[in-house]
C-alpha cells in the first residue's frame, strides 16, 4: 500500500515520504507515482497523520516539508497560523522553537506578528514589551509605546500618528511611507494611493518612493487592465504626454 497524503507527503506500511519530484513542472496528484517521493528517515508510516499540507506527525516527531522540528511534541502539537505553532512547551516559528516565548498565551496578530504576555514577536523574534504592541491591520506596519515597525524592523516614522493607507503604504504627521521606508518630499496630507506602485500629492507623482520628473500630476490616470499591453510592453499609467511601464525593478516611459 502506497498511500498519498495531501500535496506533500505518502506513507505505507514501514515509513513516511515528502513529494521530492526532480523537476520543477507542476504534477496532478492522480500523475505521481512513488520514484516522486523521498523516504523520511525515522518516520512511522501506520502513525503517520497530516497537520496541514506542510506539516505532519507520527508518533514520535513533528515534521515540516519532511525534517523533523526538533524537540516538538507530536501530541500537543498545533499551528495557529502559517507562521505560528505551540505545543504544550515551546512556541515555534515556522520550524525553529522561539526562546522564552510563551505557549499557553501566545496570540499571533498576522503579518509575522505575535505576543505572549510579556513580549512581541517579528518572524520569530522578540521585538517589543507586549502591553503596548499593536499591528496596524491590516498591513506589516506595528507600533508600540516608543516606535513604529514594519515587518518587525524599526522605521522612522511617529508612533503616534502613523496610519496605514493601504498595503504598504503609510503616514504619519509629517511623512508618507512605502514598504516601511519615507517617500521624499511626499505631503502627507494630501497623498493617494492610485495602485501598489504609483501615488500622487498635491504636487508630483510617485513610482514607489521615487518622484517621476516627467509625469504631468494633473493629467496622470492609471490605463484600465483591458487596454494596457500595446507596443509589446504593458502600460500601467499614462499622462497626457506619456505611457508609463514597470520592468521590474524600473519605470519605463515612453512618449506618446
Amino acid at each position: 500500500m502506497f498511500e498519498l497524503l495531501g500535496t506533500n507527503y505518502a506513507r505505507d506500511e514501514l515509513r513516511a515520504y515528502v513529494y521530492w519530484p526532480n523537476t520543477n513542472r507542476h504534477v496532478p496528484l492522480e500523475q505521481r507515482t512513488r520514484d516522486m517521493y523521498k523516504p523520511i528517515g525515522g518516520s512511522d508510516g501506520p502513525s503517520f497523520a497530516l497537520i496541514d499540507d506542510d506539516f505532519a506527525r507520527d508518533g514520535r516527531r513533528v515534521y515540516n516539508r519532511g525534517q523533523p522540528i526538533v524537540g516538538a511534541d507530536p501530541a500537543s502539537f498545533r499551528r495557529l497560523d502559517p507562521e505560528w505553532a505551540v505545543d504544550r512547551a515551546c512556541v515555534y516559528c515556522g520550524s525553529a522553537a522561539v526562546d522564552g516565548a510563551d505557549p499557553t498565551t501566545l496570540e499571533p496578530l498576522g503579518h509575522g506578528y505575535a505576543r505572549d504576555r510579556e513580549r512581541a514577536y517579528a518572524h520569530g523574534q522578540a521585538i517589543a514589551a507586549a502591553a503596548h504592541f499593536a499591528v496596524l491591520a491590516p498591513s506589516a506596519y506595528a507600533i508600540d509605546g516608543e516606535r513604529a515597525y514594519y515587518h518587525g524592523e524599526p522605521c522612522a516614522a511617529d508612533h503616534q500618528s502613523l496610519a496605514v493607507i493601504r498595503g504598504s503604504y503609510a503616514r504619519d504627521r509629517d511623512r508618507v511611507y512605502a514598504y516601511g521606508e519615507p517617500i521624499a518630499g511626499a505631503e502627507p496630507q494630501s497623498f493617494e494611493l492610485l495602485d501598489e506602485n504609483f501615488g500622487r500629492d498635491a504636487r508630483a507623482v510617485y513610482f514607489i518612493r521615487d518622484r517621476i520628473a516627467t509625469a504631468d500630476r494633473a493629467s496622470f490616470r492609471l490605463i484600465p487592465p483591458a487596454r494596457q499591453y500595446f507596443g509589446n510592453m504593458i502600460w500601467q499609467a499614462e499622462d497626457d504626454a506619456r505611457y508609463y511601464g514597470i520592468v521590474v525593478p524600473n519605470l519605463v516611459e515612453r512618449l506618446k
